[in-house]
């Protein structure tokens, strides 16, 4: 018996209900994680590296509005070039399903080496992209967005529809 086109329609609205299951939270992270290459390899090549490390120091104060003099105190974290270069990864949060590219910052400790190794902290990323009282900022993600705006649509588009694709071949629509 053949089926009627009331029918066939049922059966594909029935399949395609389906769909937002491929559209999981792991799938989708797969294809914005691609998708967001182009734009960190933007924002990082907008970087300029210093040519020497820099310091961070913990001193001890008498007084919360007093600080210590400059290049006194202790050293707790060094800060070589290339670090937040290296820090600019695509990141992943629990609550959220989207991916988020910016500087990866430490989690503990502080105090360290950062940027000889795989160790990354870019705890000072506002400061090169906006600037400081005395120097301007180098504004790197802020021109590095609308460089791969679309170049990163591009793979979304085709990582979707990858997706669509792999799922009409797999339901048989």
């Amino acid at each position: 018996m053949a089926k009627t086109l009331e029918q066939e329609v049922k059966e594909a609205i029935k399949k395609l209900q389906k769909l937002p299951k491929e559209f999981s939270k792991k799938n989708k992270r797969k294809v914005l994680r691609k998708a967001a290459k182009p734009l960190i390899d933007a924002a990082r090549n907008n970087i300029g590296d210093s040519d020497e490390p820099h310091y961070r120091y913990k001193t001890s104060k008498a007084s919360n509005k007093l600080r210590a003099p400059k290049g006194k105190g202790n050293v707790i974290a060094v800060y070589h070039p290339g670090n937040l270069r290296k820090s600019i990864k695509a990141l992943t949060f629990r609550k959220s399903s989207d991916i988020f590219v910016g500087p990866r910052v430490a989690k503990r400790g502080g105090g360290g080496h950062y940027g000889k190794g795989s160790r990354v902290d870019g705890y000072y990323a506002a400061m090169v992209e906006y600037g400081t009282k005395h120097h301007a900022g180098q504004a790197y993600m802020r021109r590095a967005v609308p460089a791969a705006t679309q170049a990163v649509q591009k793979k979304i588009i085709t990582g979707s529809k990858i997706l669509i694709e792999n799922f009409i071949n797999k339901n048989k629509i």
